[in-house]
Order: C-alpha cells, then structure tokens, then sequence
C-alpha cells in the first residue's frame, strides 16, 4: 500500500517517516506533500491508499484536500493528524469521510493502529468488490 503524508512542517514528517518500519505493516512507499496543492498533483499521477494530512497549513487547509480526495478518489483514506484538539474540527473531518482524527504527537502505536486499520477497510473494500466482480462473472456465464 501506499502512504502520502501532507504536512507543511518538514521536520514533523521526518518524524513520521522515522517513526517506524512502514514495510513491516506493508506499506510499500511513501510520498510526501507539504501543501494541499502539491497532494492534489501527487494524488491524480499515482493512486495512494491512505493519506496522514495536517489540518492547519498555509493557504488551504487539510479538511479542503479531505473533501476534493472523497469527491475525486473516494477509495483513498484519509487520517487527519493535528496538533489541534478542536472538537469542531474533528467533527467535520469525520462528517466529510475522514477515518479518524490523531493529535500529535502521535506515538508510534497510534499510527501504526489507525494507519493498519485504514488498510483494514480498504482490503476489505477490495475484498467485496472482487467478490462482486466475481459473481457477475458466475452469472453471465
């Protein structure tokens, strides 16, 4: 699987990168954005299955790239990491689709349990939708 990381703090996704081993949790590579914009781009050349986005940036806000992934790439899971404890912004996020809301700093058990359980539902998304493909398949022949 593949992981975008949008944050605009360099050193903060350094952090994230370092805080594990991803391939151990089969994440395959993982691309970083330090704006909405430049997610939006790394978005639309290369599917990406699960995306850690901050809220607050520069310019566009991460709940923005939330709305544009679930309007344009509905099968991508988006984890919204914060420093922000808002209510009002966890709210929305999860109102808008977003899988779940961590604080940072996040620990390492955190991520790798919300990031395993994104993959988690998008197995078993792939899962049912193979299995459907599959008995289309069966009745048409």
């Amino acid at each position: 699987m593949k992981l975008l990381i949008v944050d605009d703090e360099p050193l903060v996704v350094e952090d994230i990168i370092r805080i594990t081993d991803w391939k151990r949790i089969n994440i395959d590579s993982i691309a970083t954005a330090p704006n909405v914009e430049a997610a939006k781009r790394i978005l639309t050349e290369d599917p990406i299955d699960i995306v850690l986005c901050d809220i607050e940036m520069p310019q566009v806000i991460g709940l923005e790239l939330l709305r544009w992934v679930k309007a344009n790439l509905p099968e991508t899971e988006i984890v919204i990491l914060t420093c922000h404890a808002q209510f009002s912004y966890a709210q929305t996020a999860l109102r808008l689709g977003g899988f779940d809301y961590l604080l940072k700093p996040a620990d390492e058990a955190s991520l790798l349990r919300t990031v395993m359980a994104a993959e988690g539902k998008i197995a078993q998304r792939r899962h049912m939708a193979e299995r459907s493909r599959q008995g289309t398949l069966w009745e048409l022949h």
